[in-house]
């Protein structure tokens, strides 16, 4: 599944599945060093599934003239976000 960056906010990534819904950058040059930090930095993503799922193949796409968004690969992992332990 490929997720696309629509919002980062104090260093916390929010991903939607299309690219319209997607925040841009303006430049290929400033959208390829954003995708190689978050590449280098590994990413985990929150999941609609209240699961987590750690990304991978960052990439880097034109939306529309001067409008460049970033994607990536998703591992679904089933890592609850919120972990319950019974006593």
């Amino acid at each position: 599944m490929r997720m696309y960056i629509e919002a980062v906010e104090n260093g916390i990534y929010r991903f939607v599945t299309s690219k319209a819904g997607a925040c841009n950058w303006y430049t290929l040059l400033e959208a390829q060093s954003k995708a190689a930090i978050m590449e280098d930095g590994g990413v985990t993503a929150d999941l609609n599934d209240q699961r987590r799922g750690d990304c991978f193949d960052f990439r880097v796409e034109e939306r529309s003239k001067g409008e460049f968004v970033i994607s990536c690969g998703c591992h679904r992992e089933y890592r609850p976000i919120h972990a319950h332990t019974s006593m």
